[in-house]
């Protein structure tokens, strides 16, 4: 992705939660592979129900998911968290 606008005096909880974006992007393109990849359609996994199935689509998604995770190390995971917990809900 292009990089986003940042205006120079933008709050470090206004920088994190636009490069959030991102990851929310590739979080969606991981789900819709997994669920693509199980033979379903946007409404068959709006319809799936909670059990095995829906399960195993959720694992498959964190597999895909995960390497945008990997390639932090253990400080640049705990600012991550960190920075999360700081925002105002």
């Amino acid at each position: 992705m292009s990089p986003p606008y940042e205006p120079a005096d933008a709050s470090p909880s206004l920088l994190l939660v636009t490069r959030l974006g991102s990851l929310r992007h590739h979080r969606a393109d991981a789900h819709r592979a997994a669920w693509r990849a199980a033979g379903l359609t946007a409404d068959g996994i709006r319809a799936l129900p909670d059990g095995p199935e829906r399960a195993a689509i959720e694992a498959d998604t964190d597999r895909r998911d995960e390497p945008a995770y990997a390639v932090l190390t253990d400080a640049e995971r705990w600012e991550l968290l960190a920075g999360l917990a700081a925002l105002p809900n």
